[in-house]
């Protein structure tokens, strides 16, 4: 019996008296978190650059206001971007673009970038998409390209097609000009749409114009269009608008009008309206009218059939006669 207790015994010390092994330097480790990638930080966040200055060949006729809004993520060495560019065009000399028969016209475009961050700091782009907003006078065409650049100092620098395209940390994050609520956020999809319905159509829109006639007269027309749509999923629409003329003699003749007895004279008329809007294309038909009564009013009028285009919140409308912008009334 002593012998066997003490064969025991000596089993049990050879097993490390029943005492659980230490680990020490045998066990798992940690995996150690990825080292930063150098540059990346100060890479992402917003980004803002503009511009401004004369275009139109050598004259110089037009002047142009263009600005880009960045945002900038990166994770590891992989960027994903989106920048808004808005760029804003008027006339110098007073003269009307053809494309709208206005001063001004803007273009706007949220464009969307992948690309990479090197080793050495180089920064790669590549723009993947286009976004553009309904315009009379943008075709909806962008040809998208890569840049390339660096971080150097406070800017980044960047280089499109052979342009120089120098980005700057903004103080606050400006809306482009021209942009609407929730529309100066690269991030976010545009609220702008290229889909043509009537129900676009309809709501109130306006046209003023001025000019002078070869005696030096002013002529004044005023427009205020009343539209509706007939129903969510219909081409159509109807409506009316009130067309206001006044005529005022050239200042420094003392010329009176016969009819008025005093040197202008004003023309009120409502026309009715009905059309479609199919493919794009606005058609509208003038198809009664109603004058208010008036010492200079003859009660002749002649109704016209108009062509034309939507583009958010213009409309412009052609005739035998010419051509006019309708801006919505907000």
């Amino acid at each position: 019996m002593r012998a066997t207790l003490v064969g025991l015994l000596v089993i049990l010390a050879g097993c490390g008296g029943g005492r659980p092994a230490s680990r020490g330097g045998q066990g798992l480790k940690p995996t150690p978190a990825p080292a930063p990638v150098a540059g990346a930080q100060e890479l992402a966040g917003r980004w803002a650059r503009s511009s401004a200055g004369a275009v139109g060949g050598d004259s110089g006729a037009d002047v142009e206001d263009a600005r880009e809004l960045w945002s900038v993520h990166v994770s590891g060495r992989s960027i994903q971007a989106h920048y808004l560019r808005v760029v804003l065009r008027r006339s110098a000399d007073g003269q009307l673009f053809a494309c709208n028969r206005g001063d001004t016209y803007t273009r706007r475009a949220r464009i969307s970038l992948d690309g990479a961050l090197a080793a050495d700091g180089t920064v790669t782009l590549t723009e993947r998409k286009a976004e553009v907003a309904p315009s009379l006078c943008d075709d909806g065409v962008r040809r998208l390209t890569t840049l390339r650049g660096r971080l150097v100092g406070a800017r980044l620098e960047l280089e499109r097609d052979g342009e120089a395209v120098v980005l700057e940390r903004p103080a606050l994050a400006p809306a482009p000009p021209g942009a609407a609520a929730g529309e100066d956020d690269p991030d976010a999809p545009p609220t702008w749409s290229n889909v043509q319905t009537a129900a676009q159509l309809a709501g109130l829109w306006q046209s003023v114009v001025s000019r002078r006639d070869e005696s030096g007269q002013l002529r004044t027309e005023f427009e205020i269009w009343h539209l509706i749509a007939e129903g969510s999923d219909s081409a159509d629409v109807t409506g009316y608008y009130d067309h206001v003329v006044t005529v005022t003699a050239r200042e420094g003749q003392g010329h009176i009008f016969a009819c008025s007895g005093t040197g202008e004279y004003t023309l009120r008329t409502r026309y009715r309206v009905a059309g479609t809007l199919l493919d794009g294309v606005v058609v509208l038909g003038e198809t009664s009218y109603e004058t208010v009564p008036g010492p200079c009013e003859s009660n002749l009028r002649r109704l016209e059939r108009y062509q034309g285009r939507l583009a958010g919140a213009e409309l412009l409308l052609t005739w035998g006669g010419g051509a006019q912008l309708l801006r919505r009334v907000e």
